[in-house]
């Protein structure tokens, strides 16, 4: 199996053959004043005798060792540097020095595990490109897909969960002013544009709970502050996820009634 590493093209006044010709040098850096290493002290024992020609109990390995990390590194034209991280039948490596600086290059600061995280960290310059993992990501989303299907062919039954549904999941739309239909056509708009989190929150068993928290918080029968949610003047979590416990608490069950009582009276108003 062959994996990519490659970088980061920053803009440039050069042209475009000069930059594609260039090469970028990832170079070792120093973690707790020890260069970055690529390897437990486990397999540095089992693998870097074969690179540096000494065993583990030779009075200069660990020196060596050493000196082999802090002089780690490679150049990293336009195209990427390929590195074969095969394994054989055994377990161990095919290409040791490959896989050597795949293991380095996972744990460097400036390096990212894929281009997403390359988008999204700006101190990264490199990436590694798996094309193993760009199918379990592929398939990761299809399983995603899979899931919210399953659970949005259920909410469409049930006209109540799908509106719970959007009032966790949108503060834009108020679920109680949409008919059956434009509920629907919202509830699929909201799973396509993110189907993990509507399959974690439509398949939540603490759903009802949620949602009717929320709906206390939106008609300020209760308040949110913060993170912290009030009632009156007493707060009763320092978390929304702190009120759920609390609400479903049997020792607050007379609070709970009331504020059930007045979420009902609330509903009459406004409906």
């Amino acid at each position: 199996m062959e994996v990519q590493v490659l970088r980061r093209e920053q803009v440039s006044h050069l042209p475009t053959e000069v930059i594609n010709e260039s090469k970028v040098f990832l170079g070792s850096h120093f973690v707790r004043r020890q260069p970055l290493k690529g390897l437990s002290d486990e397999e540095e024992r089992k693998y870097l005798p074969r690179i540096l020609g000494i065993s583990p109990e030779h009075p200069e390995f660990e020196r060596r060792s050493q000196d082999f990390w802090a002089e780690m590194g490679f150049l990293v034209p336009s195209s990427g540097v390929v590195l074969d991280v095969t394994k054989n039948e055994d377990g161990t490596p095919y290409n040791l020095e490959d896989w050597i600086k795949y293991q380095w290059a996972l744990k460097h600061k400036l390096v990212a595990i894929n281009e997403q995280e390359l988008l999204r960290d700006p101190r990264k310059k490199f990436y590694i490109r798996d094309p193993q993992e760009q199918d379990r990501l592929k398939n990761a989303t299809i399983q995603s897909m899979k899931a919210a299907d399953v659970e949005f062919i259920k909410a469409t039954k049930d006209p109540a969960k799908a509106r719970r549904i959007i009032r966790m999941m949108t503060k834009t739309v108020n679920p109680d002013t949409l008919n059956d239909a434009q509920a629907e056509n919202v509830l699929y708009d909201i799973k396509q544009k993110d189907p993990v989190t509507f399959y974690k929150i439509a398949s939540d068993s603490k759903l009802d709970v949620k949602a009717e928290i929320m709906e206390l918080v939106e008609l300020d029968v209760l308040r949110k502050i913060g993170n912290q949610v009030i009632y009156i003047d007493d707060i009763i979590a320092e978390t929304f996820d702190d009120a759920v416990i609390w609400y479903q608490n049997p020792k607050n069950s007379s609070i709970v009634a009331t504020l059930k009582a007045k979420l009902n009276e609330v509903r009459k108003r406004t409906n």
